[in-house]
């Protein structure tokens, strides 16, 4: 869900693709839309918001099809029955609207030029439609007053369908090695899931989780309201969520009376996941800071006072990672350009800036490498060079990283005083 409206979103969007044309990999290769069958359907209860199949698309790895990537899609909540309602007449909230073919590039791309640690595996993207970062689980259909039609909150049942077919029909059940990744609400869902999608996997395969722009922060607005917990409260009673328990049981277990909605968010979920980490994200997240700060002006154009605010942010977000770095099992890339999802190379129904910055972002370690998103998390992945070149969190202040490319939709080349 984007604060600004639709138009001024493209635009943000377009700007953003404008800049990172020489990133583009015209050598992929698209992945094939494949609806879940009927008999899973059916054994899951599995449904989009407005009843039809979950789906997914994927293109086989090469040469075997023993190493997997999957991703979550994003693209926002829904947070009122009309907000759900609506979302169900499209795409986000209905496989009826999916073509046959697909191309999301980064971590998914089968080009080596863009992707050279994982463009041979096969590549998943699963569809998102269900509102809750597939997390809702309510037991029966709700009505949608003065409308005739009724909504499905079933994002568990929608993973586990998925995952099943995949286990069953795509030859996942002989893989070695499987990421699970994520962007934006899907990164939430990464969060919330991956230590259950622990579970339904082969227990030989090497597994870890891989969620972007995803750690929404538990926060005030800059009117010192907590408005984005306080709509996590008000539509998990219709999600179903954490009376259902499909979110993280080891979360929900710790938490006194009445805070289970913490464990609908990512920085009280990681201390009890189990799976190992590796944590992508924008320190200045383009969506975070009108969202959840509350925030309405665009760098550059922000008084002194602002740009504060937005500083203060970046503080305010490497104190709630804190407790993460410490465990040695879990890597990190934390970058301060103004994005969202760096590690796809697609506008998601958002439409933010959040294209081919795979290869393009650049964040110094502390020896001095200077590292992409995809070398950093190839370098976490397979164990390379030293420890902290998995580990990587830019020193540098916006706009400051000049390997950052959008900087607000004027693209100014100086900054006013404050910044």
């Amino acid at each position: 869900m984007c604060r600004y409206k639709y138009s001024d979103c493209i635009a943000v969007c377009g700007i953003a693709i404008l800049f990172l044309v020489g990133g583009s990999d015209a050598a992929d290769v698209p992945l094939n839309l494949s609806i879940v069958p009927g008999d899973i359907v059916a054994e899951f209860g599995a449904a989009c918001l407005d009843g039809t199949p979950p789906a997914y698309y994927i293109r086989p790895g090469t040469p075997s099809n023993t190493r997997w990537a999957l991703f979550l899609e994003g693209g926002g909540w829904c947070w009122s029955i009309d907000d759900c309602y609506q979302r169900s007449l499209g795409g986000g909230g209905s496989s009826r609207f999916y073509g046959p073919q697909f191309e999301a590039g980064g971590v998914l791309s089968a080009d080596p030029a863009v992707n050279p640690d994982f463009y041979q595996f096969t590549a998943v993207f699963i569809k998102y439609c269900d509102g809750s970062s597939f997390s809702g689980f309510g037991s029966a259909p709700v009505p949608v007053p003065g409308h005739n039609a009724a909504l499905h909150f079933r994002g568990r049942a929608n993973l586990d369908a998925v995952i099943t077919d995949l286990l069953r029909n795509q030859g996942m059940n002989a893989s070695k090695e499987i990421i699970l990744s994520g962007g934006s609400a899907g990164a939430l869902a990464t969060y919330i899931n991956v230590d259950h999608v622990a579970t339904l996997l082969p227990p030989t395969a090497r597994f870890v989780g891989f969620p972007d722009a995803g750690f929404f922060l538990d926060h005030a607005n800059v009117e010192g309201q907590f408005a984005y917990r306080s709509q996590l409260q008000g539509i998990d009673p219709v999600w179903n969520t954490t009376a259902a328990r499909t979110t993280d049981v080891d979360c929900l277990a710790a938490q006194s009376p009445g805070e289970a909605w913490k464990c609908l968010m990512a920085p009280y979920l990681v201390a009890f996941i189990k799976t190992p980490l590796f944590i992508m994200n924008a320190l200045y997240d383009i969506w975070q800071l009108p969202n959840i700060l509350g925030l309405d002006c665009w760098p550059p154009n922000c008084n002194a006072d602002q740009a504060k605010l937005y500083q203060q942010y970046r503080l305010d977000f490497l104190a709630a990672f804190e407790g993460f770095t410490n465990d040695t099992r879990h890597g990190y890339y934390l970058d301060s350009c103004f994005v969202h999802e760096q590690n796809v190379d697609y506008c998601s129904t958002q439409s933010l800036p959040n294209c081919r910055g795979w290869n393009v972002y650049r964040v110094n370690a502390t020896d001095g490498t200077s590292l992409t998103p995809q070398q950093s998390f190839g370098d976490w992945y397979y164990g390379r060079g030293a420890g902290d070149l998995g580990r990587v969190v830019d020193a540098s202040l916006f706009p400051q990283n000049p390997s950052c490319p959008f900087s607000g939709p004027s693209h100014p080349t100086v900054y006013p005083e404050g910044w």
